[in-house]
Protein backbone atom coordinates (compact mmCIF):
# COMPACT_ATOMS: atom_id res chain seq x y z
CA UNK A 1 0.00 0.00 0.00
CA UNK A 2 2.88 2.35 0.74
CA UNK A 3 4.22 1.78 -2.79
CA UNK A 4 0.91 2.85 -4.31
CA UNK A 5 0.79 5.89 -2.05
CA UNK A 6 4.31 6.91 -3.11
CA UNK A 7 3.49 6.61 -6.82
CA UNK A 8 0.31 8.63 -6.38
CA UNK A 9 2.27 11.31 -4.52
CA UNK A 10 4.68 11.51 -7.47
CA UNK A 11 1.78 12.05 -9.85
CA UNK A 12 0.10 14.64 -7.63
CA UNK A 13 3.38 16.55 -7.27
CA UNK A 14 3.61 17.19 -11.03
CA UNK A 15 0.25 18.72 -12.01
CA UNK A 16 1.56 20.39 -15.18
CA UNK A 17 2.65 17.04 -16.57
CA UNK A 18 -0.86 15.58 -16.45
CA UNK A 19 -2.84 18.55 -17.72
CA UNK A 20 -3.91 16.76 -20.89
CA UNK A 21 -5.09 13.55 -19.23
CA UNK A 22 -8.80 13.06 -19.85
CA UNK A 23 -10.91 13.64 -16.73
CA UNK A 24 -8.00 14.72 -14.53
CA UNK A 25 -9.55 18.11 -13.86
CA UNK A 26 -12.27 16.32 -11.88
CA UNK A 27 -9.88 15.03 -9.22
CA UNK A 28 -6.40 16.55 -9.80
CA UNK A 29 -4.98 13.17 -8.78
CA UNK A 30 -6.01 13.62 -5.17
CA UNK A 31 -7.89 11.12 -3.05
CA UNK A 32 -10.46 11.97 -0.43
CA UNK A 33 -9.86 10.96 3.17
CA UNK A 34 -9.99 7.21 3.93
CA UNK A 35 -13.22 5.75 5.23
CA UNK A 36 -13.48 4.60 8.82
CA UNK A 37 -13.81 0.96 9.74
CA UNK A 38 -17.26 1.75 11.12
CA UNK A 39 -18.38 3.33 7.84
CA UNK A 40 -17.11 0.41 5.73
CA UNK A 41 -18.66 -2.13 8.09
CA UNK A 42 -21.97 -0.29 7.98
CA UNK A 43 -21.94 -0.31 4.17
CA UNK A 44 -21.20 -4.04 4.13
CA UNK A 45 -23.90 -4.81 6.69
CA UNK A 46 -26.43 -2.71 4.81
CA UNK A 47 -25.85 -4.70 1.61
CA UNK A 48 -25.14 -8.13 3.06
CA UNK A 49 -21.62 -8.41 1.64
CA UNK A 50 -17.97 -8.22 2.55
CA UNK A 51 -16.00 -6.03 0.15
CA UNK A 52 -13.04 -7.68 -1.64
CA UNK A 53 -9.92 -7.41 0.49
CA UNK A 54 -7.78 -5.19 -1.72
CA UNK A 55 -10.54 -2.68 -2.30
CA UNK A 56 -11.44 -2.69 1.39
CA UNK A 57 -7.82 -1.92 2.34
CA UNK A 58 -7.72 0.89 -0.21
CA UNK A 59 -10.82 2.51 1.29
CA UNK A 60 -9.46 2.25 4.82
CA UNK A 61 -5.84 3.23 4.17
CA UNK A 62 -5.78 5.52 1.10
CA UNK A 63 -9.14 7.05 0.23
CA UNK A 64 -12.66 6.49 -0.99
CA UNK A 65 -12.92 8.65 -4.11
CA UNK A 66 -10.91 10.92 -6.38
CA UNK A 67 -7.67 10.03 -8.16
CA UNK A 68 -8.29 7.31 -10.68
CA UNK A 69 -8.78 6.63 -14.39
CA UNK A 70 -10.67 9.28 -16.37
CA UNK A 71 -13.20 11.01 -14.05
CA UNK A 72 -11.83 9.07 -11.11
CA UNK A 73 -12.88 6.74 -8.33
CA UNK A 74 -16.33 7.14 -6.88
CA UNK A 75 -17.32 6.60 -3.26
CA UNK A 76 -19.13 3.27 -2.73
CA UNK A 77 -22.46 4.88 -1.97
CA UNK A 78 -24.63 2.77 -4.29
CA UNK A 79 -24.51 -0.12 -6.69
CA UNK A 80 -25.96 -0.09 -10.19
CA UNK A 81 -28.17 -3.11 -9.83
CA UNK A 82 -29.61 -2.53 -6.38
CA UNK A 83 -28.43 -5.94 -5.15
CA UNK A 84 -24.80 -6.37 -4.24
CA UNK A 85 -25.35 -9.71 -2.51
CA UNK A 86 -26.63 -11.52 -5.63
CA UNK A 87 -23.91 -13.31 -7.67
CA UNK A 88 -22.60 -11.36 -10.64
CA UNK A 89 -23.45 -12.57 -14.14
CA UNK A 90 -20.12 -11.36 -15.54
CA UNK A 91 -17.83 -14.01 -17.04
CA UNK A 92 -14.72 -13.85 -19.28
CA UNK A 93 -15.40 -13.40 -22.98
CA UNK A 94 -18.88 -11.94 -22.76
CA UNK A 95 -17.94 -8.74 -24.57
CA UNK A 96 -17.88 -10.83 -27.74
CA UNK A 97 -21.24 -12.53 -27.14
CA UNK A 98 -23.85 -10.72 -29.19
CA UNK A 99 -26.78 -12.10 -27.23
CA UNK A 100 -25.71 -10.46 -23.94
CA UNK A 101 -28.52 -7.95 -24.26
CA UNK A 102 -31.10 -10.67 -25.04
CA UNK A 103 -29.93 -12.79 -22.12
CA UNK A 104 -30.05 -10.04 -19.52
CA UNK A 105 -32.04 -7.12 -20.94
CA UNK A 106 -35.30 -8.33 -19.43
CA UNK A 107 -33.59 -8.31 -16.05
CA UNK A 108 -33.08 -4.56 -16.41
CA UNK A 109 -30.36 -3.24 -14.15
CA UNK A 110 -30.31 -6.60 -12.34
CA UNK A 111 -27.95 -7.75 -15.07
CA UNK A 112 -25.28 -5.80 -13.17
CA UNK A 113 -26.11 -7.42 -9.84
CA UNK A 114 -23.20 -8.29 -7.59
CA UNK A 115 -21.09 -5.40 -8.91
CA UNK A 116 -20.14 -1.99 -7.60
CA UNK A 117 -19.33 0.91 -9.94
CA UNK A 118 -15.92 2.20 -8.84
CA UNK A 119 -14.90 4.42 -11.79
CA UNK A 120 -16.80 6.83 -14.01
CA UNK A 121 -15.39 7.04 -17.54
CA UNK A 122 -18.07 9.37 -18.82
CA UNK A 123 -21.54 8.83 -20.31
CA UNK A 124 -22.65 5.39 -19.14
CA UNK A 125 -19.25 3.67 -19.18
CA UNK A 126 -18.09 2.38 -15.82
CA UNK A 127 -15.46 0.15 -14.31
CA UNK A 128 -17.24 -2.37 -12.13
CA UNK A 129 -15.82 -4.24 -9.15
CA UNK A 130 -17.30 -7.71 -8.83
CA UNK A 131 -18.31 -8.11 -5.20
CA UNK A 132 -20.21 -11.41 -5.28
CA UNK A 133 -19.85 -14.56 -7.34
CA UNK A 134 -17.15 -16.66 -9.01
CA UNK A 135 -15.05 -13.71 -10.15
CA UNK A 136 -15.27 -11.78 -6.88
CA UNK A 137 -12.49 -9.18 -6.60
CA UNK A 138 -11.97 -8.79 -10.35
CA UNK A 139 -12.93 -5.72 -12.36
CA UNK A 140 -14.86 -5.29 -15.58
CA UNK A 141 -15.53 -2.49 -18.06
CA UNK A 142 -19.12 -1.99 -19.09
CA UNK A 143 -21.45 0.41 -20.81
CA UNK A 144 -24.18 -0.01 -18.22
CA UNK A 145 -26.87 1.39 -20.52
CA UNK A 146 -25.63 -0.43 -23.61
CA UNK A 147 -26.49 -3.73 -25.24
CA UNK A 148 -22.99 -5.17 -25.46
CA UNK A 149 -21.52 -7.42 -22.83
CA UNK A 150 -18.91 -6.40 -20.25
CA UNK A 151 -15.17 -6.92 -20.61
CA UNK A 152 -13.56 -8.72 -17.66
CA UNK A 153 -10.11 -7.27 -16.99
CA UNK A 154 -7.16 -9.59 -16.42
CA UNK A 155 -5.82 -7.71 -13.38
CA UNK A 156 -6.07 -10.02 -10.38
CA UNK A 157 -7.58 -7.51 -7.97
CA UNK A 158 -8.32 -3.84 -7.33
CA UNK A 159 -4.86 -2.98 -6.00
CA UNK A 160 -2.97 -4.48 -8.95
CA UNK A 161 -5.35 -2.71 -11.34
CA UNK A 162 -4.94 0.66 -9.61
CA UNK A 163 -1.16 0.35 -9.46
CA UNK A 164 -1.07 -0.55 -13.16
CA UNK A 165 -2.94 2.67 -13.88
CA UNK A 166 -0.30 4.64 -11.95
CA UNK A 167 2.57 2.79 -13.65
CA UNK A 168 1.18 3.43 -17.12
CA UNK A 169 0.47 7.05 -16.29
CA UNK A 170 4.01 7.59 -15.01
CA UNK A 171 5.56 5.86 -18.04
CA UNK A 172 3.66 8.04 -20.51
CA UNK A 173 1.12 5.51 -21.76
CA UNK A 174 -2.26 6.57 -23.06
CA UNK A 175 -4.52 5.91 -20.05
CA UNK A 176 -7.81 7.17 -21.49
CA UNK A 177 -10.50 4.50 -20.96
CA UNK A 178 -7.88 2.69 -18.91
CA UNK A 179 -8.06 -1.07 -19.11
CA UNK A 180 -10.62 -1.21 -21.92
CA UNK A 181 -9.63 -4.26 -23.97
CA UNK A 182 -5.99 -3.79 -23.04
CA UNK A 183 -3.83 -6.31 -21.22
CA UNK A 184 -1.56 -5.83 -18.22
CA UNK A 185 2.15 -6.43 -18.69
CA UNK A 186 5.32 -4.90 -20.11
CA UNK A 187 6.38 -5.06 -23.74
CA UNK A 188 8.02 -8.46 -23.37
CA UNK A 189 4.84 -9.97 -21.91
CA UNK A 190 2.63 -8.39 -24.56
CA UNK A 191 4.92 -9.53 -27.39
CA UNK A 192 4.70 -13.09 -26.11
CA UNK A 193 0.90 -12.95 -26.08
CA UNK A 194 0.83 -11.41 -29.54
CA UNK A 195 3.03 -14.08 -31.08
CA UNK A 196 2.11 -17.16 -29.06
CA UNK A 197 -1.35 -16.99 -27.50
CA UNK A 198 -3.87 -19.39 -29.07
CA UNK A 199 -6.72 -16.92 -28.54
CA UNK A 200 -7.19 -14.45 -31.43
CA UNK A 201 -9.02 -12.10 -29.05
CA UNK A 202 -6.00 -11.94 -26.72
CA UNK A 203 -3.59 -11.50 -29.64
CA UNK A 204 -5.72 -8.61 -30.86
CA UNK A 205 -5.72 -7.02 -27.40
CA UNK A 206 -1.96 -7.50 -27.12
CA UNK A 207 -1.46 -5.53 -30.36
CA UNK A 208 -3.73 -2.77 -29.04
CA UNK A 209 -1.86 -2.76 -25.73
CA UNK A 210 1.51 -2.49 -27.45
CA UNK A 211 0.27 0.55 -29.37
CA UNK A 212 -0.61 2.27 -26.08
CA UNK A 213 2.98 2.07 -24.80
CA UNK A 214 4.96 5.31 -25.08
CA UNK A 215 7.75 3.61 -27.03
CA UNK A 216 8.42 0.22 -28.59
CA UNK A 217 11.70 -1.55 -29.15
CA UNK A 218 12.56 -2.71 -32.64
CA UNK A 219 11.60 -6.20 -31.49
CA UNK A 220 8.19 -4.87 -30.60
CA UNK A 221 7.66 -3.39 -34.04
CA UNK A 222 8.92 -6.57 -35.67
CA UNK A 223 6.38 -8.57 -33.66
CA UNK A 224 3.62 -6.26 -34.85
CA UNK A 225 4.87 -6.47 -38.44
CA UNK A 226 4.83 -10.27 -38.28
CA UNK A 227 1.29 -10.14 -36.87
CA UNK A 228 0.05 -8.31 -39.96
CA UNK A 229 0.22 -11.81 -41.45
CA UNK A 230 -1.67 -13.45 -38.57
CA UNK A 231 -4.28 -16.06 -39.47
CA UNK A 232 -7.02 -13.94 -37.90
CA UNK A 233 -8.13 -10.85 -39.87
CA UNK A 234 -8.93 -8.81 -36.71
CA UNK A 235 -5.43 -9.44 -35.38
CA UNK A 236 -3.94 -8.39 -38.71
CA UNK A 237 -6.02 -5.20 -38.71
CA UNK A 238 -5.11 -4.36 -35.09
CA UNK A 239 -1.39 -5.00 -35.71
CA UNK A 240 -1.41 -2.72 -38.75
CA UNK A 241 -3.14 0.06 -36.82
CA UNK A 242 -0.70 -0.41 -33.94
CA UNK A 243 2.25 -0.01 -36.30
CA UNK A 244 0.91 3.34 -37.52
CA UNK A 245 0.36 4.63 -33.97
CA UNK A 246 3.45 3.37 -32.15
CA UNK A 247 6.88 4.94 -31.83
CA UNK A 248 10.21 3.15 -31.72
CA UNK A 249 13.17 4.00 -29.50
CA UNK A 250 16.38 4.91 -31.26
CA UNK A 251 18.30 2.31 -29.27
CA UNK A 252 15.73 -0.43 -29.70
CA UNK A 253 15.15 -0.66 -25.95
CA UNK A 254 11.80 -0.11 -24.32
CA UNK A 255 11.23 3.08 -22.36
CA UNK A 256 9.22 1.90 -19.35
Amino acid sequence: MSRIAAKLATVEASPDRWGGVFGAEEHSFRLSAPMTEAAVAAFEAGHGVTLPGGYRRFLLELGSEGAGPDYGLRIPSYEICGNLAAPSFIEPGQERITDWSYAYLDAGQKRWQGTLAVVDHGCSVRTLLIVTGRWRGRLAHADVDGAYGPYLLEDTDFLSWYERWLDELLSGCNVSMFGWQKLPGNEHTLRHILTSDPSPARRQMAARSLAALPRLSRNGRQALLASTRDTDPLVREEALEALTRSKTTSSGTVER
